[in-house]
Protein backbone atom coordinates (compact mmCIF):
# COMPACT_ATOMS: atom_id res chain seq x y z
CA UNK A 1 0.00 0.00 0.00
CA UNK A 2 1.05 3.36 -0.59
CA UNK A 3 1.55 5.80 2.14
CA UNK A 4 1.40 9.93 1.51
CA UNK A 5 2.68 12.03 4.30
CA UNK A 6 3.55 14.95 1.86
CA UNK A 7 0.48 16.99 3.70
CA UNK A 8 0.66 19.87 6.37
CA UNK A 9 0.68 18.96 10.16
CA UNK A 10 -2.61 20.80 12.12
CA UNK A 11 -3.34 22.41 15.07
CA UNK A 12 -6.27 21.22 17.38
CA UNK A 13 -8.32 24.93 15.51
CA UNK A 14 -7.78 22.33 12.41
CA UNK A 15 -5.54 25.17 10.85
CA UNK A 16 -1.96 24.11 9.87
CA UNK A 17 0.26 24.72 12.32
CA UNK A 18 3.14 27.99 12.09
CA UNK A 19 6.89 27.30 11.52
CA UNK A 20 9.25 25.64 10.10
CA UNK A 21 8.51 21.66 11.49
CA UNK A 22 5.07 21.65 9.69
CA UNK A 23 5.50 18.90 7.64
CA UNK A 24 4.21 15.50 8.37
CA UNK A 25 6.40 13.83 5.65
CA UNK A 26 9.69 15.59 7.31
CA UNK A 27 8.74 15.46 10.43
CA UNK A 28 8.45 11.43 10.00
CA UNK A 29 11.58 11.48 7.86
CA UNK A 30 13.94 13.04 10.99
CA UNK A 31 12.44 10.50 13.03
CA UNK A 32 13.25 7.60 11.17
CA UNK A 33 17.03 9.02 9.86
CA UNK A 34 18.03 9.96 13.55
CA UNK A 35 16.50 6.75 15.21
CA UNK A 36 18.71 4.15 16.27
CA UNK A 37 16.70 1.51 16.60
CA UNK A 38 14.43 -0.56 13.98
CA UNK A 39 15.21 -1.86 10.13
CA UNK A 40 17.70 1.36 9.62
CA UNK A 41 18.42 0.84 5.80
CA UNK A 42 14.59 0.41 5.54
CA UNK A 43 13.66 3.49 7.88
CA UNK A 44 16.91 5.05 5.69
CA UNK A 45 14.78 4.71 2.46
CA UNK A 46 11.99 5.72 3.80
CA UNK A 47 13.30 8.69 5.66
CA UNK A 48 15.05 9.97 1.85
CA UNK A 49 11.56 9.56 -0.18
CA UNK A 50 9.61 10.89 2.63
CA UNK A 51 12.08 14.26 2.72
CA UNK A 52 11.16 14.67 -1.17
CA UNK A 53 7.61 14.46 -0.36
CA UNK A 54 7.26 11.13 -2.29
CA UNK A 55 4.81 8.72 -0.70
CA UNK A 56 6.16 5.55 0.37
CA UNK A 57 5.07 1.85 -0.89
CA UNK A 58 4.84 -0.72 2.37
CA UNK A 59 3.15 -3.84 2.93
CA UNK A 60 1.28 -4.63 6.33
CA UNK A 61 4.20 -5.56 8.16
CA UNK A 62 6.03 -2.71 7.36
CA UNK A 63 2.93 -0.66 8.29
CA UNK A 64 2.55 -2.40 11.62
CA UNK A 65 6.43 -1.71 12.84
CA UNK A 66 6.21 1.90 11.37
CA UNK A 67 2.58 2.34 13.59
CA UNK A 68 4.90 1.14 16.22
CA UNK A 69 7.70 3.21 15.85
CA UNK A 70 5.64 6.36 15.49
CA UNK A 71 3.78 5.18 18.79
CA UNK A 72 6.44 4.91 20.79
CA UNK A 73 8.41 8.03 19.97
CA UNK A 74 8.66 11.29 21.89
CA UNK A 75 6.50 13.67 19.33
CA UNK A 76 3.39 14.90 20.80
CA UNK A 77 -0.02 13.28 20.74
CA UNK A 78 -1.20 15.73 17.96
CA UNK A 79 1.42 15.10 15.68
CA UNK A 80 1.64 11.50 16.58
CA UNK A 81 -2.48 11.23 15.66
CA UNK A 82 -1.89 12.93 12.15
CA UNK A 83 0.72 10.17 11.38
CA UNK A 84 -1.23 7.63 12.40
CA UNK A 85 -4.37 8.46 10.42
CA UNK A 86 -2.23 8.12 7.39
CA UNK A 87 -1.28 4.70 7.98
CA UNK A 88 -5.05 3.67 9.08
CA UNK A 89 -6.91 5.63 6.51
CA UNK A 90 -8.67 3.49 3.69
CA UNK A 91 -7.09 2.40 1.25
CA UNK A 92 -8.99 1.85 -2.30
CA UNK A 93 -9.60 -1.94 -3.13
CA UNK A 94 -7.75 -2.17 -7.26
CA UNK A 95 -9.88 -4.54 -9.17
CA UNK A 96 -9.35 -7.30 -11.01
CA UNK A 97 -9.75 -6.88 -15.05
Amino acid sequence: MELNFNKQAMGLNGQPLEGENNHLGKILSNMLAYSSSGPFVKFMDWARDLYAGNPINVDRTDSDVLEAFIKESQLPNLTKEQLIDVIKAPKPILKKK
